[in-house]
């Protein structure tokens, strides 16, 4: 397991007695250290590995948010490029900021449902983040 330390285990371990907001926020940054920023890599080596090996696959990563204008979104459309996968930003508005402002994405959930299903057609493999805007970009 290159990608993840031996807290990555021992974070789920202590978090099993102490599944609370409280416990949570103290431990926020172990969690976006030992958990989120190795998985998001490891997924990332997986999708690469993946494309690599075949390269017949329409690959895309579809975003919700963005559009091809946007400095955030140029910035991973070349990540993703460089890799051999397209971007797609179905440009929906977003705005989320962080965990401390407490504010959520907001979009109308039936129209980006829509969208997905439309972009879906088009491609062999949409890969997109989930409902919380949570994806490795």
């Amino acid at each position: 397991m290159a990608h993840f330390n031996k807290d990555f285990l021992q974070f789920f371990i202590d978090l099993a007695p102490n599944n609370n907001k409280d416990w949570f926020d103290l431990n926020r940054k172990r969690y976006e250290n030992s958990v989120r920023e190795p998985f998001r890599n490891f997924v990332q080596s997986v999708i690469e590995a993946i494309a690599a090996d075949h390269p017949e696959l329409a690959w895309t990563i579809g975003y919700l948010t963005y559009t091809a204008a946007d400095p955030r979104g140029q910035e991973m459309a070349r990540f993703w490029q460089r890799r051999g996968i397209d971007t797609v930003f179905l440009g929906f508005e977003d705005w989320w900021e962080d965990d401390v402002q407490k504010q959520f994405t907001r979009w109308n959930p039936a129209a980006a449902e829509a969208a997905c299903w439309n972009l879906a057609r088009d491609y062999d493999l949409v890969l997109t983040h989930d409902s919380d805007g949570d994806y490795g970009h």
